[in-house]
């Protein structure tokens, strides 16, 4: 059956969260990182917020350490230090995924499904106001 739904790559796409995630486009992720921005709203007290240029890595597989590009939300907090900050935000009861680097917290929007990212914005903005 899992063969079958391979022969067809929008089908296979679509009932595979993995295979979803490596082909979502970049301008999708960068569509997704700027929903996501808009839902953390304004928070210069505690941060600075922007979108860049970056690259997601896949673990395992046939494509291992294979960089594919994407969009990143670089967080760069006032109050506490980026490492700090992405450890709360893994820690949390519903864990968020991070990454550090360039003295921020990096969020890759490329395996944040659209209904998760209100969790997410909500989670940023909780662990920014601590």
């Amino acid at each position: 059956h899992t063969l079958r739904l391979h022969l067809d790559r929008d089908v296979a796409v679509r009932e595979f969260p993995t295979l979803r995630h490596l082909t979502k486009p970049v301008t999708a992720i960068a569509a997704d990182a700027n929903r996501l921005v808009q839902m953390v709203g304004d928070v210069k007290s505690h941060a600075t917020i922007e979108i860049i240029d970056g690259e997601s890595e896949v673990g395992g597989g046939s494509m291992a350490g294979t960089p594919i590009p994407t969009k990143l939300v670089a967080i760069r907090p006032t109050n506490t230090g980026e490492t700090e900050m992405a450890n709360r935000l893994r820690m949390r009861s519903v864990p968020i995924v991070t990454r550090t680097g360039l003295d921020a917290v990096l969020i890759d929007p490329r395996c944040i499904e659209p209904d998760e990212l209100e969790e997410v914005a909500i989670g940023v903005k909780e662990e920014l106001r601590q």
